[in-house]
């Protein structure tokens, strides 16, 4: 691993995001959960629809394979056999606060057998549509916001790495989230 994590600045154009958007908004809408858990509005607010599989939504899983892959490739070397599962469109509403506390994304206690190994997040919408909603890593080095922010701005890492959204304070801030799996990590 040559790296804790990985970003691309403005990789996607705003146009592409804005279509994202403006597709993705069409999807049923549930609260955000907490794992299998469910949901706990002081760890986690937020709106998430999920994209009901690749047919029609080709462009989106192509898209984050060929940027998964590279950067896997170049800098991971995680064994990512599984590819990418599911894709989740969530919206952080300064309405409510919107938010998302110190979280890793790996089940360790699933039973099936793998884990989630890469994390991929996309900034769909623009900084000055939303103040607050800031994307935080715990234990190891920040991506500087300048980097991130950015519409269209990607970024991949770990899923075992802690990270957090912090509370939206107004506007919305809406992202891509995905994950990609992999043999149980060992």
């Amino acid at each position: 691993m040559l790296g804790e994590w990985q970003v691309w600045k403005e990789a996607l154009p705003k146009s592409i995001c804005n279509d994202y958007i403006h597709r993705l908004k069409q999807l049923p809408v549930s609260d955000g959960n907490i794992g299998e858990e469910g949901t706990n509005y002081n760890i986690r607010r937020s709106k998430v629809s999920f994209l009901p599989g690749r047919i029609g939504y080709e462009d989106v899983y192509d898209m984050i394979d060929n940027y998964v892959s590279r950067i896997n490739r170049d800098y991971f070397g995680f064994d990512i056999s599984y590819g990418v599962r599911d894709i989740q469109f969530t919206k952080y509403s300064g309405q409510d606060k919107g938010h998302y506390n110190w979280h890793h994304d790996v089940f360790y206690s699933q039973k099936e057998p793998y884990h989630r190994k890469l994390s991929f997040t996309l900034q769909l919408s623009d900084p000055g549509e939303y103040t607050g909603g800031d994307f935080e890593f715990r234990d190891v080095e920040n991506v500087a916001s300048d980097l991130l922010r950015p519409q269209g701005s990607i970024l991949v890492f770990p899923s075992f790495l802690y990270h957090r959204v912090t509370p939206v304070q107004e506007g919305t801030r809406y992202s891509l989230v995905s994950w990609i799996d992999g043999p149980r990590w060992r």
